[in-house]
């Protein structure tokens, strides 16, 4: 028995309600937000959702013979003989075949190991996220439900990319419970480094967290990003999307870095008809996703309105941000 299952079968074993702190032995003492991150174990929530995330590989090989047992006793006679046939010769075959059973044996044991490692990895990642923002009051353990879904897609996360957006969508749910759907982790499932660096580039551009217009960028530098979210549903496809003006001519768009009011150049065409670009929206569940991932790729406010100027219906355009005063939103430009 390998070292580390060794220490998994000891006393620092993680279990599914483990609540003691050796059960932190995951953690690389030396880590930076050690401190915080041992303190955020006092939450059940946080406890009991890592603990079900570490030691859940450990129940599964019993899990899936049991479940093997109940498929053969459920099949026909012949069925079951076949099977049972096919069995015994296999295993005889391994037994005697020293080869053959240190290959299985290894093999076993490769898969667990890196399934186990990516859990872990996971989990220490999730504290991470956990540690920046704290746990609110309405903080819950995820239910049984959703830490089935996420265990089978989180343990196939082979790069860091993938393990930090999978540490992310726990640490969502631990803090908003219900806030990941199950059709989120169905598209969470086939995620890769590119799908996520389309997520994170487009993240600035995304109007009130919700659609981009083509306006604000370059078409040809967006249309790969934006055909390659919509391929795994995050977003809609593109097509015409309204500006939203008013009848006085002008509309107010809000980005995360800031927000732009647009004026018509003729107002009066406001009356008649609403100036249409090209755009897409974010789908619900990719909402879901996008509003875990970080802001990474920065992008100022000046520079998105810049790109406006190059449609022909726009005139003004001035940068700023929406202020709440007595319970009203209204764009604030900045001063010159």
């Amino acid at each position: 028995m390998s070292e580390k299952k060794e220490k998994l079968a000891g006393n620092g074993a993680v279990v599914s309600g483990g609540i003691g702190a050796s059960a932190l032995w995951f953690l690389d003492q030396g880590h930076p937000l050690i401190a915080v991150m041992s303190g955020l174990w006092a939450y059940k929530p946080v406890r009991e959702g890592i603990s079900r995330l570490i030691s859940g590989s450990f129940d599964l090989p019993e899990a899936w013979l049991h479940n093997k047992k109940l498929m053969i006793e459920a099949q026909g006679a012949s069925e079951r003989q076949v099977v049972q046939k096919f069995t015994d010769e296999a295993g005889k075959a391994v037994s005697e075949s020293p080869s053959l059973k240190i290959r299985a044996e290894s093999y076993a044991e490769t898969i667990v190991e890196k399934k186990q490692a990516t859990r872990e990895n996971i989990a220490r990642k999730t504290l991470e996220h956990l540690s920046d923002g704290g746990v609110p009051e309405e903080a819950s353990t995820p239910s049984e439900d959703f830490m089935r879904s996420f265990e089978g897609v989180a343990e196939k996360a082979s790069s860091e990319e993938l393990q930090d957006m999978m540490a992310r969508i726990l640490a969502g749910e631990i803090r908003k419970p219900g806030s990941v759907s199950r059709i989120a982790l169905s598209i969470a499932d086939v995620l890769d480094k590119n799908i996520i660096e389309s997520m994170l580039f487009i993240k600035p551009y995304l109007i009130s967290s919700n659609w981009v217009c083509t306006d604000s960028l370059s078409h040809d530098q967006l249309l790969s990003h934006a055909n390659l979210l919509s391929s795994v549903r995050i977003t809609t496809e593109m097509g015409p999307r309204s500006f939203g003006f008013l009848e006085a001519g002008y509309a107010v768009h809000a980005y995360a870095s800031g927000a732009i009011l647009i004026k018509l150049k003729d107002k009066q065409s406001a009356f008649k008809f609403t100036p249409q670009a090209d755009g897409f929206n974010l789908s619900i569940p990719g909402r879901e996703l996008m509003s875990l991932i970080p802001d990474q790729n920065t992008v100022s406010i000046e520079a998105i309105a810049e790109n406006y100027r190059k449609n022909e219906f726009i005139g003004d355009i001035l940068v700023g941000t929406i202020e709440t005063i007595d319970g009203q939103s209204r764009f604030v430009p900045k001063s010159l």
